[in-house]
């Protein structure tokens, strides 16, 4: 007896599978409806649907294409009009729509993972990431661009990342690449939630969302910055350890609110680092409203593991080409951009699945996964899949309860063959050697330079 559709692709890439499935429970052409709905978005889609633009831009961002324009042929099928017409289709979907991709993954996946059957530990508390990314300067190809030596920034993006789970959990875009970052946080902490853990960089280190944190009694714990910032220390520092990186010390300070006007007192932790920051820096304070029983040295630790959200955008970016710069329109950067965060929820749900090794049981740790490897095997084999399975296979699993999604999803995920996707992460950098300048003689026979060190090494 042959297989079926769905076991022959499951025999081809669980892994793939896996991330297909989640593709149509949480990015489905009807859920895809329900978000332009809740974001009450007009476009006009008799020849070019918004479903058929995300289906596009999911191929280019997970790599089954190699570009925009080459994923638009692919699915040709599916769209009528021009591929100029396309390309102005992509420059006018509202930024609302792509930040509710974001939005609808991660209020899909979250729960999930952060459920007792999945988690296991549903008390721990939700620390929360909050930065801001945006693409690098693109292509000249805008008529205002084209004069112009200078990079063209599309966009500015502030992402609420959660440290647990790996998942974006908002995002807050703009057009305008010098938007304030702080404006487009003040919109996302409206939504925080009481008991959370907020962290941020300096830049985020305001009274105004501080105060915001405070009101919707969440935690913060942010880098200080003396900008608006005025506060009278209540007692003197005191040395509470040693983290990671440095010696940690410990006050009380007075910050006064000018605009609430109102007094909080936070508690004020100095880290004296081993090695200076890149910019010489080798003093770090951060202000926390953490309750005495969170330990100084582990609110340093926790900051330490804020740069988790820069690796994620360096995956973001790189791995699922979230940032393409033949989109020089701010608004199809924008939706390139929303899309590969959607795309790495789906990642993340995925890697939760991930067994821990026998050896790490105590620690309760999984071995470090690979986003290059994982975007590779999803890239090679997704078209393979799409040719082995129907659509009604999919509307199947994406119709399942999500007690049973995450049955089929556990019972997949044993098949995967995780080794291959875990990653090896390179020794520290050495400093090169310096160079013999190349102005008089511009080059070498590689040969000649192997065999003459080889003579030198028998020579000792």
């Amino acid at each position: 007896m042959g297989l079926s559709s769905m076991e022959a692709a499951e025999k081809v890439s669980p892994l793939t599978v896996l991330v297909r499935g989640a593709i149509e429970r949480w990015l489905a052409p009807p859920i895809l409806a329900e978000i332009a709905s809740d974001c009450a978005i007009s476009n006009y889609e008799r020849k070019i649907t918004l479903q058929a633009l995300t289906a596009i831009m999911l191929d280019a961002v997970l790599g089954m294409q190699p570009t925009v324009h080459a994923a638009a042929i692919a699915r040709r099928d599916e769209w009528s009009g021009s591929i100029q017409a396309l390309y102005a289709k992509f420059g006018r979907i509202d930024p609302q729509f792509a930040a509710g991709l974001v939005k609808r993954t991660a209020d899909g996946i979250l729960p999930l993972l952060t459920s007792p059957r999945m988690a296991g530990k549903p008390g721990n508390t939700s620390i929360k990431v909050v930065d801001g990314t945006m693409p690098d300067g693109s292509e000249h190809r805008l008529g205002v661009l084209r004069e112009l030596a200078a990079a063209g920034l599309p966009a500015q993006a502030v992402v609420i990342y959660d440290l647990r789970t790996g998942v974006c959990d908002r995002v807050a875009v703009d057009e305008d690449a010098y938007a304030s970052e702080k404006v487009l946080a003040e919109a996302l902490l409206q939504e925080a939630v009481a008991g959370e853990i907020y962290v941020a960089d300096r830049g985020f280190c305001t009274c105004r969302l501080m105060g915001q944190l405070i009101e919707r009694d969440a935690f913060f714990v942010f880098r200080e910055h003396a900008y608006d910032l005025v506060y009278e220390e209540q007692s003197p520092e005191q040395i509470s350890g040693r983290c990671s990186t440095g010696v940690v010390l410990e006050g009380k300070v007075r910050l006064c609110d000018r605009i609430r006007k109102c007094v909080w007192e936070l508690r004020r932790i100095h880290v004296q680092l081993d090695t200076p920051t890149q910019s010489g820096e080798k003093d770090l304070w951060l202000l926390t409203n953490l309750p005495p029983e969170c330990l100084a040295v582990e609110i340093a630790e926790l900051y330490h593991r804020r740069w988790q959200v820069e690796r994620h955008f360096h995956f973001i970016k790189r791995e699922l080409h979230g940032q393409m710069p033949s989109l020089g329109e701010p608004r199809a950067a924008i939706f390139a951009l929303c899309v590969s965060l959607a795309a790495g929820n789906l990642l993340a749900f995925v890697k939760h699945f991930q067994p821990k090794e026998p050896k790490r049981q105590a620690t309760k740790q999984r071995p470090a996964l690979s986003g290059y490897y994982l975007a590779l095997e999803i890239s090679r084999s997704y078209a393979a899949i799409e040719a082995l399975t129907k659509a009604r296979d999919w509307r199947a699993v994406g119709e399942l309860s999500s007690r049973s999604f995450c049955t089929w999803a556990m019972k997949l995920a044993r098949r995967i063959p995780w080794s291959r996707y875990v990653s090896h992460p390179r020794g520290p950098k050495q400093r090169p050697p310096p160079r013999v300048s190349g102005k008089h003689r511009h080059h070498f026979s590689t040969y000649r330079l192997l065999q003459s060190k080889k003579e030198q090494q028998r020579a000792c």
